[in-house]
């Protein structure tokens, strides 16, 4: 079917790498209040089920275990006096198809 063949051609396009992704400061450092945090959001690169698509069907796009880059990013806290904390993030640098494990458990 000539829809099809489009259809693959299209998702082929969009292979598998790290996107940028917008990020809750929350979501990266466990009990951060952010309230009082400038900027609440940052931008790292992220692999995962929509960076990309596998050429197998079967593969998920998921971070190269090598590809992780670890930086240090200042953010401004305005708690009476204004002053600036650092916060050490991992932006993925590279990613790689791979088909995931499947656990099974015996009864």
């Amino acid at each position: 079917m000539a829809l099809w063949s489009k259809h693959i051609s299209r998702a082929s396009k969009f292979s598998c790498e790290p996107r940028p992704k917008a990020l809750l400061l929350s979501s990266l450092i466990k009990g951060v209040n952010i309230r009082n945090i400038i900027p609440k959001r940052t931008v790292l690169h992220r692999c995962g089920g929509t960076s990309g698509i596998c050429t197998n069907h079967l593969a998920e796009c998921m971070v190269d275990p090598k590809g992780i880059q670890n930086i240090r990013l200042p953010f401004l806290v305005i708690e009476g006096k204004k002053r600036y904390v650092f916060y050490n993030v991992s932006n993925h640098t590279s990613c790689i198809c791979e088909v995931p494990s499947i656990s099974v458990s015996h009864m």
